[in-house]
């Protein structure tokens, strides 16, 4: 994911620069194919990284929306568990039991 993020942020940078150097070219032709590259613009760079937060700041609210709606279903096959056993379901009682002891190990290690 890092890596898709450092080629996104590199290609970003880089049509920004030739759209920097076209913007040159337009407003100014050169003469002579020798003179030195002219000086990027601040600005490439804080659009780079404006859309970067951007990106990364949605990617954290997806996560964030998937994570709180994990838990709410796991709340609830929780209580659906606890209803069934509460009734007498075997299988409930030992997947409630099993659960319990995966819980207390976590909390263990």
């Amino acid at each position: 994911r890092e890596t898709t993020k450092s080629q996104e942020m590199y290609h970003a940078w880089q049509e920004q620069e030739e759209r920097i150097k076209m913007e040159q070219e337009r407003e100014e032709p050169t003469t002579s194919s020798s003179s030195p590259p002219p000086p990027t613009k601040p600005s490439t760079g804080v659009a780079v990284v404006r859309t970067l937060v951007q990106q990364t700041r949605l990617e954290l609210e997806q996560r964030e929306q998937q994570q709180e709606q994990r838990a709410a279903l796991e709340r609830q096959a929780q209580r659906t568990l606890q209803s069934a056993a509460r009734q007498g379901h075997p299988a409930a009682c030992v997947t409630l039991g099993n659960d319990c002891v995966e819980r207390a190990a976590q909390v263990v290690t």
